[in-house]
């Protein structure tokens, strides 16, 4: 299962967290997963290339987890894509529901979610 957190701050998107792989077919054949990567990868390239933002990326690959959050002056900036990535996101885990999940989850100021050093 892909789980998918899409975090707000002040009701507004401010980044993202993607972790796990779906099982919906071998690596190399899982459209699924392939799907949320690009979406990934996609939401990344605009922000950082195309709207020249500074997101505070991580990339754990041991848990196949990337987070991607915003800091409160480039969320204002960023907003729009981070809407885009969560209507996509939403489509996918609707046509894919038993391999995608999707939550919203709030964030009190700017802060890193968990530890990727575990």
């Amino acid at each position: 299962m892909i789980n998918v957190t899409v975090f707000n701050r002040s009701s507004a998107l401010c980044g993202f967290s993607c972790k796990g792989h779906s099982g919906y077919a071998e690596s190399g054949s899982d459209i699924v997963c392939a799907g949320v990567t690009s979406a990934v990868g996609l939401c990344v390239c605009m922000l950082t290339d195309v709207l020249g933002l500074s997101p505070d990326i991580t990339v754990n690959e041991k848990t196949a987890e990337v987070r991607c959050i915003l800091n409160e002056r480039d969320a204002v900036r960023g907003e729009e894509m981070l809407k885009a990535f969560k209507l996509h996101i939403s489509s996918l885990a609707e046509d894919y529901s038993e391999y995608i999940s999707l939550r919203e989850e709030k964030l009190n100021s700017y802060e890193r979610k968990g530890n990727f050093n575990a």
